[in-house]
């Protein structure tokens, strides 16, 4: 009983640190994309504000 008993916290145990795994690994990906497609974004709209403001001072010129 008593081994049984252990042999099963065991594998519960096991089961529960690979869930966790598995989840950080998802999550860690998720995050690293939505970095990557926020940094894009900003980047985006940066290069978008700078011709802006050129055409604005060409055509203050």
């Amino acid at each position: 009983m008593f081994p049984n008993f252990t042999e099963f916290y065991l594998s519960i145990s096991f089961f529960f640190n690979s869930l966790i795994f598995i989840f950080f690994r998802i999550f860690f990906c998720f995050f690293y994309l939505f970095f990557i497609k926020f940094l894009y974004f900003i980047f985006y709209i940066f290069i978008n504000l700078i011709t802006k403001i050129k055409s604005i001072t060409h055509k203050i010129t």
